[in-house]
């Protein structure tokens, strides 16, 4: 599995960060992907 550039060591530290690497990941792999406000 191929790493990105911007990485982070502790993603648990960053959870937006995290979320959005799965985004591209998912979006890489053809899903379309929608992001709804989390205290909607």
């Amino acid at each position: 599995m191929d790493q990105d550039l911007d990485e982070d060591p502790e993603p648990l530290a960053n959870p937006q960060k995290a979320t959005n690497r799965a985004i591209r990941q998912l979006q890489s792999l053809g899903y379309s992907v929608t992001i709804a406000p989390a205290n909607a």
